[in-house]
């Protein structure tokens, strides 16, 4: 099989239903066509079979050059970089060897000390640290080498190159920056979405004063490598890798999807340990978790509108309907009135002038270091979230309407291929309402 480039953020499986309905109807389309021009019509013109199978099934003994066509296409990296960069010291070199020897320890290969697959983990984050000087190395980013050497255990130089890729083509790098904002954005959006798709569990988790910082860090910054089996996280990235981010927040909601029951339940102790953990106890299929993120319709345009909408000054909120008629997903997001959002514990509230209060529970937790349990303050928690009740109510005043079109950007949609002139729009859309201000 020959590969080439695949385009970053395509959805394969719309344009894989529509030729096939197209085929049904039309037998010998495929032929007619003729290979050149069907190739094209697919991301970088992988052959059909294998995109199918990174959309819908397992690639298996292919993964590797299928993730060498996605990752490596139209870049010339050298290996004699690697090999030279490799052997040199870095200042992060201690850190590094102390994350090494903590990384998928359940995996065969990382099993044994200083043995071959720890050896080229090491090697590999601390030729990443120099070759990323910008940011040096991080914790998770153990995880997501060891997930690349999984996949090319006998092929160090293209597991690097393959890492280095990752990190720079779908932009992850820019999540392990300095103070993080990059991070803070995903987080956000993230919430939103759980807002907007889950609200059961975005009630529960208003409840006991907890977002996505809490619990969804490491997933985000890991590509769910450091919380779920292997083989379902390699399922989960041939997907990431032809449809790109909006995959990583699907997933996600599925996760919090089948726990919204026992959540509601819990009392906020329980539920704060609970949401540490359950990623690691949950008992499911790669091929459960993917059927059931496909129905989450989150698309790069609404995660787009998302991230222009951070950067308001008023609050926002993504609300979702579905038409059961039609099977048709409509969304929208917009401003919502002040003292609403502020009300919210766990969540980004608001002063005058747009001056953000936080109100999070991770400062009432007590951790102990000897048992790893978690606990909580609950009465200081309880009269902080009192105080930032009344605080939000004193400085927003009397309750607002909220803001009509035509004064606030509101951002919509049924979910459909988008491009760079509706992001330019909604750019243009943020700055005159930040021009206003």
């Amino acid at each position: 099989l020959q590969f080439v480039e695949a385009r970053q953020f395509i959805a394969v499986s719309p344009w894989l239903r529509r030729f096939s309905e197209c085929e049904e109807s039309c037998p010998g389309l495929a032929q007619h066509l003729g290979a050149g021009l069907l190739a094209n019509g697919l991301p970088g013109g992988i052959s059909q079979p294998v995109m199918e199978a990174l959309w819908q099934g397992d690639v298996g003994s292919h993964r590797a050059s299928a993730w060498k066509a996605l990752l490596l296409a139209d870049i010339n990296l050298q290996g004699e970089e690697y090999e030279r960069i490799c052997k040199q010291s870095c200042p992060y070199d201690a850190a590094i060897r102390l994350d090494v020897h903590r990384t998928l320890p359940q995996e065969a290969l990382f099993k044994e000390v200083d043995g071959h697959g720890q050896s080229m983990l090491f090697r590999l984050l601390r030729a990443l640290a120099i070759r990323l000087n910008e940011i040096g190395y991080c914790q998770s980013l153990n995880f997501l080498v060891a997930t690349v050497i999984l996949v090319f255990p006998d092929d160090e130089v293209a597991a690097f190159n393959c890492a280095l890729a990752l990190l720079l083509r779908h932009s992850l790098v820019d999540l392990y920056r300095p103070k993080f904002q990059k991070l803070e954005v995903v987080l956000w959006q993230f919430d939103r979405l759980v807002e907007g798709f889950l609200p059961k569990v975005h009630a529960a988790l208003t409840r006991h004063g907890v977002s996505s910082e809490y619990y969804a860090i490491q997933w985000f910054l890991t590509l769910y490598a450091s919380d779920l089996p292997q083989p379902i996280v390699r399922r989960i990235w041939d997907r990431f890798l032809v449809a790109g981010w909006r995959v990583m927040t699907q997933i996600g909601l599925v996760l919090l999807y089948r726990i919204q029951d026992v959540l509601i339940e819990m009392d906020t102790c329980r539920a704060l340990v609970f949401l540490k953990r359950f990623t690691r106890n949950a008992k499911l299929t790669a091929e459960e978790l993917l059927d059931t993120a496909a129905t989450f319709k989150v698309s790069h345009r609404m995660l787009s509108a998302l991230e222009a909408a951070y950067a308001w000054h008023e609050p926002s909120q993504l609300t979702v309907i579905k038409d059961l008629n039609s099977g048709q997903v409509h969304w929208t997001v917009q401003a919502t009135a002040e003292v609403q959002e502020m009300s919210r514990c766990g969540y980004r509230g608001y002063g005058q002038g747009g001056r953000r209060l936080q109100g999070k529970v991770l400062p009432f937790l007590l951790h102990n270091l000897d048992t790893g349990e978690t606990t909580m303050m609950e009465k200081a928690f309880s009269q902080y979230k009192g105080e930032m009740h009344q605080q939000a109510r004193a400085k927003a005043g009397p309750l607002q309407a909220t803001p009509s079109s035509a004064d606030m950007p509101a951002v919509s949609g049924v979910e459909a291929p988008t491009g760079s002139f509706w992001m330019q729009t909604v750019q243009r859309q943020a700055e005159r309402r930040l021009s206003q201000t």
